[in-house]
C-alpha cells in the first residue's frame, strides 16, 4: 500500500513539473515573440524617424538652392572720374533676394576689403563694387578674383524683405559665409568717345597708321 502511494506521489510530481515546464516554456516563447515584436517595431520606429530626417534635410536643401544668389552674371564697367581723370573698374549685379554682403579683392596672396555701396542690399536693386583704378597707373586691373560673401538679412535691417534660410549655415555677417561667390575680374574692351573713334575711321580708311 505504502509503496503504492509512493509511487502515485511520484507520478503527480513528475506531472507537475511536466506541466510547469510547458508553462514556463510557453510563457517564454511569448516572451520571446513579445520581445521580437517590440525590436522590429523598434526598427519599423527608426527606419520612420530617418526617413522623416532625410525628407525633412530635403526641404531644408531646397530652401537654401532657392535663396542661392546664382551664378554670377559678372558685369564690369569702367567709368572715368570727372575730377581726377582716373579710369575707375567696378563689379555690378542685380540680386534676386536681399542679402548683406560682404566681400574680399584677391591679388596673389593678399586679400583686401571690398567697397560697395553699402553692406545690405534689396532684391532687384544693383549693387555696385569697387575693384580698383586702372589708368594712368595701369591697363587692367591687378585685382584677380572678388569672393563675395551673402548671408540671409539681419532682423534690424530695415526696408529689406525678412526671410532667412534654416539649413544650419551660419547666418550671421560675421561668421563664415552662407553663400559665396567667386568672380574672376576681367577688364572690359575700351569704347573711345565718339570723335576719337571717327578719327580712327577716318585714318584707317585713309591707310594711316592707327595709334
Amino acid at each position: 500500500m505504502n509503496t503504492t502511494l509512493t509511487v502515485a506521489a511520484v507520478v503527480v510530481s513528475v506531472a507537475a513539473l511536466i506541466v510547469s515546464w510547458v508553462y514556463g516554456a510557453r510563457s517564454a516563447a511569448a516572451s520571446q515573440r513579445s520581445a521580437d515584436a517590440s525590436e522590429t517595431s523598434a526598427v519599423h520606429a527608426k527606419a520612420s524617424a530617418e526617413s522623416a530626417a532625410k525628407v525633412a534635410q530635403v526641404e531644408l536643401d531646397r530652401d537654401h538652392e532657392f535663396y542661392r544668389p546664382g551664378d554670377p552674371d559678372a558685369t564690369f564697367v569702367i567709368e572715368r572720374n570727372p575730377r581726377t581723370g582716373e579710369e575707375n573698374l567696378f563689379f555690378t549685379f542685380v540680386p534676386k533676394h536681399s542679402y548683406r554682403i560682404l566681400g574680399d579683392a584677391v591679388q596673389g596672396n593678399s586679400r583686401s576689403t571690398l567697397s560697395m555701396n553699402g553692406m545690405t542690399h534689396v532684391a532687384g536693386k544693383p549693387v555696385r563694387v569697387f575693384v580698383g583704378v586702372l589708368r594712368p597707373h595701369r591697363d587692367t586691373s591687378s585685382v584677380e578674383e572678388l569672393k563675395l560673401r551673402f548671408y540671409p538679412p539681419d532682423s534690424v535691417d530695415k526696408d529689406m524683405d525678412q526671410w532667412t534660410c534654416r539649413c544650419g549655415r551660419p547666418t550671421n555677417s560675421s561668421d563664415a559665409a552662407h553663400w559665396t561667390w567667386t568672380v574672376p575680374v576681367t577688364t572690359p574692351k575700351r569704347v573711345p568717345p565718339p570723335i576719337i573713334a571717327a578719327m580712327q575711321n577716318e585714318k584707317d580708311q585713309l591707310g594711316y597708321n592707327t595709334f
